[in-house]
C-alpha cells in the first residue's frame, strides 16, 4: 500500500519524498538534485507527506480518528512535517505538542504520520540497474560538490 501511495503521487511531490524521507538526503541535498529551491522541496514534501498519510489513513486510522475533529483543531499534520524539517519554532511546537495531549484524534493523526514515515525510511530501496545507479551517484555527487562551493 505504501509504494502503491507514493507511486501515485505526481512525479514532482514523489521526487521529492524518496529522496528525503527513503535516502535520507537534506532539503538543501533534495533542492540541488531536482534543481529547485529549498523553500520549493518543502512545500512537495510537505504535500506529499500529507497525500501519502491521506492514502494510508484506513490501514492506520484509529477509533478516536473516525470521528471528526472540532473546529479547534489545527493542521496537526503539516505541523509536524514542518516540525520534522525544523521549520517552526519553540513556541509553536509547544502549542501543538499541548494540542496534541489533550486532543485524541490530533494525537492519532500524528501516530499515522509517524507511521508513514517509519515505512518510507524502512522500505527498500529500488532495484536499479547498474549503469543507472552509477549514473545518478555520479549526478548526486556533482550536484554536492557544486552545493559545497
Amino acid at each position: 500500500m505504501l509504494e502503491e501511495a507514493i507511486l501515485e503521487l505526481d512525479p514532482i511531490y514523489r521526487e521529492v519524498l524518496l529522496l528525503r524521507d527513503v535516502e535520507g538526503l537534506s532539503a538543501v541535498e533534495v533542492a540541488q538534485v531536482v534543481g529547485a529551491s529549498v523553500d520549493a522541496v518543502k512545500s512537495r514534501l510537505h504535500r506529499a507527506r500529507a497525500l501519502v498519510r491521506l492514502r494510508l489513513a484506513p490501514l492506520l486510522r484509529s477509533e478516536s480518528e473516525a470521528r471528526s475533529a472540532g473546529e479547534a483543531c489545527p493542521d496537526v499534520v503539516e505541523l509536524l512535517s514542518r516540525h520534522l524539517e525544523h521549520e517552526i519554532g519553540s513556541e509553536v511546537c509547544r502549542e501543538m505538542e499541548g494540542h496534541v495531549a489533550r486532543c485524541a484524534h490530533c494525537a492519532s493523526r500524528c501516530d499515522s504520520l509517524r507511521k508513514v514515515l517509519a515505512l518510507c525510511e524502512a522500505a527498500p530501496l529500488p532495484q536499479l540497474a547498474p549503469e543507472l545507479k552509477h549514473a545518478l551517484k555520479a549526478q548526486m555527487s556533482a550536484a554536492l560538490v557544486e552545493l559545497r562551493r
